[in-house]
C-alpha cells in the first residue's frame, strides 16, 4: 500500500515531468503572464490545504479508516471478495465524482465556487490547483458523506485519490497527445484534449465533459462531447465576465464566488445546454 510520503513523491515526479514538457513541448502557447499566474495558483494549492486542515482536522483517509473499523456503509452487507469490493469502490467513487461536478454546473452557489477553477483564461498544469477553498471543504464534506453511506475500502480510496491527483495533472496540461493515441486513451480515461473542451467559455462546451477519471459516465449520461464547438483553434477559455487579469491573483480568487457573473442564471438553465 502506498503511504502518504510516497503518494506525495509520485506526484511531484508527475507534475516535474508534465511541466517539463509544457515548457518544450507545449500545445498553445500561455497568453498571461506564466510567473505570476504559477505562483498564485500553486500558493492557492498550500492555502487550501491549510484551511482544509483547519476547518476539517480529520483527513479522508484518516476517516475511511475509521468507517473500515466500525463497518459503516452499503459495501459491507455485500459478501464479496475484497478485490471486487475495492474496484467497486474506485467506481463508485468517480461515478460520485461526476456526480457532484455535475452538481457544481447546475447550482448556482456551487457553481460560484466553482467557477474560479474555470475563470483561468489560460490552460497549463497549474489550472489543476485553482480551486477556491470552499470548494475544497465542500467537495472533502460530499466525500465524508460518499465513503459512509457506500462504505468505501480504505484501499480503493487510497487508489482513486492518488489516480484523480495524476489524471488531474495530465488533463491539465498544455500537452497535445497525437490524434489516433488520444481516441483510443479516450475509451478508458479522461484525456487533456477532452477536459480542455470542459473549460471552454461556451456553455454547450463546459456543460460537457464531466468526468475525473473515467469516461464511461460521460458516455452513458449523455453528456460527452469530442471537441469544442469551435473547435480547439477557435474556442475561448475562461468565463464571461472573469477574464481580467487580476482574477489570476491570489487575492481576487479568494473573493471571486461573491461577485455575480454573467453567466450565473445561465447555469440554471444548463440541461438546455447539454450536447444532443
Amino acid at each position: 500500500m502506498l503511504n502518504i510520503p510516497t503518494e506525495f513523491i509520485v506526484i511531484i515526479i508527475a507534475f516535474l515531468l508534465l511541466a517539463t514538457i509544457e515548457i518544450y513541448r507545449p500545445w498553445y502557447q500561455v497568453k498571461n503572464t506564466k510567473k505570476v499566474r504559477w505562483l498564485s495558483y500553486i500558493g492557492l494549492y498550500f492555502f487550501n490545504m491549510l484551511i482544509l486542515r483547519i476547518i476539517l482536522p480529520i483527513t479522508v483517509v484518516a476517516y475511511t479508516v475509521y468507517i473500515e473499523k466500525q463497518q459503516y456503509g452499503l459495501l459491507y452487507f455485500v459478501e464479496i471478495p475484497n478485490y471486487i469490493k475495492i474496484t467497486i469502490g474506485i467506481l463508485l467513487l468517480d461515478l460520485m465524482s461526476y456526480i457532484s461536478h455535475r452538481l457544481m454546473h447546475i447550482f448556482s452557489p456551487l457553481w460560484r465556487l466553482h467557477r474560479v477553477h474555470h475563470a483561468d483564461t489560460d490552460y497549463d498544469i497549474v489550472t489543476n490547483f485553482c480551486h477556491h477553498p470552499l470548494e475544497f471543504v465542500v467537495g472533502t464534506l460530499f466525500m465524508f458523506l460518499v465513503i459512509s453511506s457506500l462504505g468505501i475500502p480504505i484501499l480503493a480510496v487510497l487508489i482513486f485519490t492518488l489516480m484523480g491527483e495524476l489524471i488531474g495533472l495530465l488533463t491539465h496540461s498544455n500537452i497535445l497527445i497525437p490524434k489516433k493515441i488520444d481516441q483510443y486513451l479516450r475509451l478508458i480515461m479522461i484525456t487533456p484534449a477532452m477536459h480542455r473542451t470542459h473549460h471552454s467559455d461556451d456553455l454547450g462546451d463546459s456543460n460537457s465533459n464531466f468526468g475525473t477519471n473515467f469516461p464511461w459516465w460521460d458516455y452513458v449520461l449523455n453528456t460527452y462531447r469530442a471537441h469544442p464547438i469551435a473547435g480547439y483553434e477557435g474556442m475561448k477559455l475562461g468565463v464571461k465576465g472573469f477574464k481580467e487579469s487580476k482574477w489570476q491573483l491570489l487575492p481576487w480568487i479568494l473573493v471571486q464566488p461573491f461577485y455575480k457573473g454573467n453567466q450565473d442564471l445561465e447555469i440554471l438553465e444548463k440541461d438546455k445546454s447539454f450536447p444532443s
